[in-house]
């Protein structure tokens, strides 16, 4: 299975959970998505989604 083009800024900041998620928002920032949403999308975890962004 191939690996997935990294994007410039997970190049420039490296591979973290915190870059992937900023990575996602500036990516998608027309789009309004719900914490789930990113996390899925981040290939993050909810718990870390939750407690980083905080829950509304």
């Amino acid at each position: 299975m191939e690996e997935e083009e990294k994007s410039g800024f997970i190049k420039l900041f490296g591979d973290y959970p915190a870059v992937r998620v900023i990575d996602f928002l500036i990516t998608f920032r027309e789009y309004d998505y719900p914490l789930t949403e990113i996390a899925e999308n981040s290939n993050e975890h909810n718990p870390y989604i939750f407690s980083t962004l905080g829950q509304t």
